[in-house]
């Protein structure tokens, strides 16, 4: 099984016919994790229903009930249901919770409201979140379309299983609405005489795509529209079509300007701007993102909470070049931490940090995040950009055209084509080297500033 961390099978509640046997067979084709949930069985015929289980299986068995039997027989740990989750308040769930691990046993819980249940997953190994899809074994037992986990996904620690209803035609869906794995149930012991083959099948069904790349890799800019194309969303994916690779775009302003003068912006509130998000990660797995113009850290750290296990570059647009004023300061440095690279230039670091010499504030960041100072605006080093990490000044890349020509959203280009070649696999220093060569052949494309995209 290359997936079995992402399956868990959960025994019927009912007697099945040679079910040991059969619990035997999965778990010799690679099954980690067996629930065993017999809620009419007393703590004798658990441990007799175990006593057939070879102890080499015994460290993959979670109890639903008995808990007890967990520590006394060396098993895997221990399941909280919904009885559990309504007879104990939530400080005794916690300690009882705690009171497990500290004997060596994983914890796992039942969910089925993330709103007032999702608290369980930062004490919890694991949760099983239901119903998903329309129940196999309980047909009165329909999928709940408020089980949106994408927008917990950065909340809850522990790795989030969906439960009920789960098929292999089914799991690649399961995978887009942001779930880990799978629990699986009716789908097995609905036939159990083809219980292994189901397993491996399930196995299979990980592999699937719903939305494939094969060439080009997804890249997502996160920015505002500007009408004039030289900066923002439209600028951001024509420099991603140049690097080969497929991008999209989520509007966070709509923005009333040309190349020369701005006038004013309508912002897009969070809401708008994290369905726009959900829609896209439901079906494409992103490898690179790049975030333009927002009003503000709150509109940063909503963003954040939606996107997990991509690049991510922050170009941080304080002013607009017609001169426009967007925001002060951000304050939430901490927030960084989820920033693979920051991308100012001189004057927005020390709008970040004030106080701070450029490079001194590059330093200070630089222990959130990767920090490129663009020195677009040095007298002294013209073009010069700086590439600081971990309080270091990791690389130098200078100029090697001379540019002649200013142009509109230049900083925008440059931040989408590194966030491009980060998309495909590039290290940092050479997505930041091919980057600047790709924003120097812009500059001198034309003599207004209006630049064309070469590749």
């Amino acid at each position: 099984m290359n997936h079995a961390d992402k399956i868990i099978i959960i025994s019927s509640p009912e007697h099945v016919a040679q079910e040991q046997a059969i619990v035997i067979q999965l778990f010799e084709a690679g099954l980690q994790r067996f629930h065993l949930r017999k809620p009419n069985y007393s703590d004798l015929e658990y441990a007799k229903w175990l006593s057939v289980i070879p102890k080499a299986f015994w460290n993959r068995i979670v109890l639903h009930h008995h808990h007890s039997l967990a520590e006394q027989l060396g098993l895997a740990g221990v399941h909280l249901t919904t009885r559990h989750l309504k007879e104990l308040s939530p400080d005794q769930l916690i300690q009882k919770i705690e009171d497990f691990k500290a004997e060596g046993l994983i914890v796992s819980a039942a969910i089925h409201d993330l709103a007032t249940e999702a608290w369980l997953g930062n004490w919890c190994d694991y949760v099983l979140i239901s119903p998903v899809f329309d129940s196999i074994s309980k047909s009165h037992h329909q999928a709940n379309p408020n089980l949106e986990v994408l927008t917990w996904r950065n909340k809850i620690k522990a790795k989030m299983f969906g439960l009920s209803g789960i098929n292999p035609d089914n799991i690649p869906l399961l995978l887009e609405k942001g779930y880990f794995g799978a629990a699986v149930l009716g789908y097995i012991w609905s036939k159990p005489n083809e219980a292994l083959q189901r397993l491996l099948a399930l196995d299979d069904s990980f592999e699937q795509k719903t939305i494939q790349s094969p060439q080009r890799p997804f890249v997502l800019t996160i920015a505002g529209h500007d009408p004039s194309g030289g900066a923002g969303l439209t600028a951001d994916i024509k420099t991603f079509e140049q690097a080969k690779t497929y991008g999209l775009s989520v509007c966070t302003a709509i923005t009333i300007q040309n190349d020369t003068v701005f006038e004013r912006v309508y912002w897009m509130d969070e809401t708008q701007v994290v369905e726009q998000i959900l829609i896209l990660t439901k079906k494409i797995t992103l490898s690179a993102v790049k975030i333009g113009l927002i009003p503000n850290w709150w509109m940063l750290q909503k963003i954040l909470e939606v996107l997990d296990g991509v690049p991510i570059i922050l170009d941080p647009i304080m002013r607009a070049s017609a001169g426009f004023k967007f925001h002060d300061n951000f304050k939430d440095y901490e927030l960084l931490k989820k920033i693979t690279l920051l991308t100012p230039n001189r004057l927005e670091i020390i709008q970040l940090i004030p106080d701070q010499t450029p490079e001194d504030a590059a330093k200070l960041l630089s222990q959130y995040c990767a920090v490129l100072l663009k020195g677009g605006h040095d007298e002294k080093h013209v073009g010069q950009d700086q590439l600081w990490q971990n309080s270091q000044l990791i690389a130098t890349f200078h100029a090697h055209q001379v540019t002649q020509y200013s142009k509109h959203g230049s900083g925008c280009v440059l931040s989408a084509a590194i966030s491009a070649q980060l998309a495909k696999n590039q290290p940092l220093v050479e997505a930041c080297r091919i980057g600047k060569q790709y924003t120097e052949t812009f500059l001198n494309s034309t003599e207004t500033l209006l630049g064309f995209h070469h590749s």
